[in-house]
């Protein structure tokens, strides 16, 4: 059963991971630098546009996983928070377009508005499978999104129609995935009555000002590069850093998987298959940070043109925010199992607060290298604040010698010398092994129930 279970998360992690692998040879192709650089300003709205579209109403889902009328009364509320984004959308569309640098013409930005008004739709739906256990709907609602997004975008990109074709394609493909897949389900929430509003939201809200604050190293540097950089500098600035995130792509399963898992966990009290789990994973992604940077090189330098090479020099700053930025997401149980959201919005106002007033000036003194350095530092102190503090309401029984001692070869790996990167593949790879058999018999014992 369990391991079904992963089988599908991991396909459909696979096959939305694939179609973002396969467009970005492509996009840089089609775009060139400049329109990539276009494009990672219509990424970074994205990025905070999801946030406040989703309401954080999908982590609200995931922490009462066990009360499906607590999750359903949030999908409800959910249908009517889209409605109203997709009333104001043409307003919104046109502010940005406004505002931002770049030339961003106002039909791209309205037609990411549809997108994400309605991919938090979609978003709810996938929460709703997962805390239900269906991993084959869920399975069967991403293979079907990413199949649409992916042929509407290449159908985009080939016939020219550029970075707001893109835009265009990822909100008809999140309309006909919506449509197909749940059409009748929809139209049953919107008939249900919206209760108990305030219980939702004194969660839900603290946690989408804390993520929306998490903008500000996920997003907010984007305008300011715009202004330090060429298009062209930014656009393979973008390109390497979303290589960079690969690793996270590559525990995306695990982290569907284990979202609701923990929580259900945290209630029965079985701190030590917690503890387990989430020393597992984090060696894992360790294993997954030292083979990108590996390999990562040698992809970029033979699959995209030479306009983009220069932003490899990014690529140790960027893996190692990408690690800190997952451990912290790995191990913050205590943060989030509480009855409101508000110490992680604490939490990340502490970093937010001068990460708006760092980012803007290390630009502006020290360039995209500066920034990349700021992004390290600041990952790195979220990750011990979450684990501190998390630690104290919540204490587990990590093992705190193995992850020490694998992320500390890791760090020599990024920073020092390429062969430290050897070294810590070796040592994950055994650590990765020798604790699956620890908790292989937990899992058959799991997969029993």
């Amino acid at each position: 059963m369990l391991g079904r279970t992963f089988g599908h998360y991991a396909i459909a992690g696979i096959s939305q991971k694939a179609v973002g692998l396969i467009l970005i040879p492509v996009t840089a192709h089609f775009l060139g630098a400049q329109g990539y650089g276009q494009l990672a300003l219509l990424v970074a709205v994205a990025n905070l546009g999801s946030i406040v579209a989703a309401l954080g109403l999908p982590e609200y889902m995931q922490r009462y996983a066990y009360r499906r009328a607590k999750c359903l009364q949030a999908a409800v509320l959910g249908v009517r928070w889209a409605a109203v984004l997709l009333l104001f959308s043409p307003l919104l569309a046109w502010s940005l377009a406004s505002l931002l640098p770049g030339d961003l013409h106002w039909s791209w930005l309205q037609w990411l508005m549809v997108n994400l008004s309605l991919g938090s739709l979609m978003g709810l739906r996938l929460v709703l499978l997962r805390v239900a256990h269906r991993s084959g709907r869920y399975l069967g609602l991403v293979a079907l999104h990413s199949a649409c997004h992916l042929s509407f975008t290449l159908v985009a990109l080939m016939a020219d129609l550029g970075a707001g074709g893109m835009m265009a394609a990822g909100a008809i493909a999140t309309i006909v995935a919506l449509t197909l897949e749940a059409g009748r389900f929809w139209m049953k929430l919107v008939l249900r009555p919206l209760t108990r509003v305030k219980s939702v939201l004194v969660y839900s809200l603290p946690l989408t000002l804390s993520l929306a604050a998490t903008f500000s190293m996920n997003g907010y540097e984007r305008p300011w590069l715009s202004q330090a950089l060429s298009l062209e500098q930014l656009g393979a600035y973008t390109l390497v850093a979303q290589l960079c995130l690969l690793p996270a792509y590559v525990m995306e399963p695990f982290m569907l998987w284990w979202g609701p898992k923990r929580h259900v966990l945290a209630s029965r009290a079985r701190f030590d298959e917690i503890a387990r789990w989430v020393t597992l994973a984090a060696i894992g992604l360790a294993l997954a940070i030292a083979l990108a940077a590996l390999t990562l090189p040698v992809m970029v330098t033979a699959m995209f043109d030479a306009a983009f090479h220069p932003a490899l020099t990014f690529l140790p700053g960027l893996l190692a925010a990408t690690l800190f930025r997952q451990l912290a997401a790995m191990m913050n149980l205590g943060l989030y199992h509480r009855q409101t959201g508000n110490l992680p919005l604490v939490l990340n106002l502490v970093l937010v607060l001068p990460a708006l007033i760092l980012i803007p000036l290390v630009i502006q003194s020290w360039g995209a290298q500066g920034l990349v350095w700021l992004l390290v530092g600041l990952m790195a102190v979220k990750f011990v604040l979450s684990l501190v503090v998390s630690q104290y309401l919540l204490p587990l029984p990590y093992d705190y010698p193995v992850l020490l001692a694998v992320l500390l070869t890791l760090m020599l790996g990024l920073f020092v010398s390429p062969l430290w990167l050897i070294v810590a593949t070796l040592m994950s790879l055994t650590a990765l092994i020798r604790h699956s058999r620890k908790q292989a018999g937990g899992a058959v014992l799991e997969g029993a129930k």
